[in-house]
């Protein structure tokens, strides 16, 4: 198996690899110790003085974003409910 896609990652290590896949930041606003630990793990690369996610990279961004998807109102706080009422 791919160690990028079991290696532990930090918060920010994380934070940095959704920052690159969403392309939000320059690379010289990126962490440096969290670029060179994904390069490392094989998770970036860089390509036309772009630093871009790599196949294990996606697919670690895809893990990350399915443990934490964010709220959605399709399954709205009970609290909200009886607020709108």
């Amino acid at each position: 198996m791919d160690r990028g896609l079991t290696a532990p990652l930090s918060g920010n290590e994380q934070v940095t690899l959704l920052r690159v896949s969403y392309g939000i930041a320059a690379s010289t606003e990126l962490r440096s110790l969290d670029l060179q630990r994904l390069f490392a793990l094989g998770l970036l690369t860089a390509t036309d003085n772009k630093i871009v996610l790599t196949q294990s990279g996606a697919a670690r961004v895809a893990k990350i974003q399915g443990m934490n998807p964010g709220p959605t109102m399709a399954d709205p706080p009970p609290n909200l409910i009886d607020k709108l009422q």
